[in-house]
């Protein structure tokens, strides 16, 4: 009998061992692969995270960037910049070899502002955009003859910054002048877009 229970515990250390070595090559086939597939996923996610923020500040500093160094701002600038729109008279002023005796600036005075054909703006269901603000320029210019007084006007639509002629005034000069200098008022509408 013993003999019997030596030939059985013999098959079932055999088969006990068996067992474990189909459990461990089970082990080894399938989970330990997908374990180590589990980390290297997890490894990766962390990985592309830092990667996506640092992406997006990137993005973000460049859009900030982009804005900044935009051609548009030169048309329509972030701020009022008055010294280069002084600056921009001043040229126009030596480019066509007039005198520019005053400037008043007046600032958003085009809200109910009324058109050609004596609507009010409002009325009319167009406005402008959010943050777009106007400055209104009086100048008072003396041009030597009408050859220069073009010459100031052609310079105005020149300008980089977008600019609308309002209103021109003219003077008429003494009758009894001999000159042809040409005295006049012209009122231009510059924008800015504020944030």
């Amino acid at each position: 009998m013993n003999n019997l229970f030596e030939e059985k515990r013999t098959l079932f250390l055999l088969l006990l061992s068996l067992f474990f070595l189909l459990l461990l090559s089970i082990y080894l086939a399938f989970l330990q692969p997908l374990s180590s597939e589990l980390q290297s996923k997890k490894n990766m996610k962390v990985t592309l995270e830092g990667d996506i923020a640092i992406l997006e500040a990137k993005s973000k500093s460049e859009a900030e960037n982009s804005v900044e160094d935009s051609p548009l701002l030169s048309k329509i600038p972030l701020h009022p910049e008055l010294e280069k729109l002084v600056l921009s008279f001043q040229k126009v002023e030596t480019a066509s070899d007039s005198l520019i005796n005053n400037i008043e600036f007046h600032y958003d005075s085009n809200e109910n502002e009324v058109d050609e054909e004596g609507e009010n703006a409002a009325s009319t269901g167009v406005s402008k955009p959010d943050g777009l603000h106007s400055i209104t320029a009086e100048l008072t210019v003396l041009s030597p003859d009408y050859d220069h007084f073009m010459k100031f006007m052609n310079e105005i639509e020149m300008l980089d910054r977008i600019t609308s002629v309002d209103q021109l005034k003219f003077f008429q000069p003494d009758q009894e002048s001999s000159t042809s200098i040409m005295n006049f008022t012209i009122v231009i509408t510059t924008y800015y877009f504020d944030q």
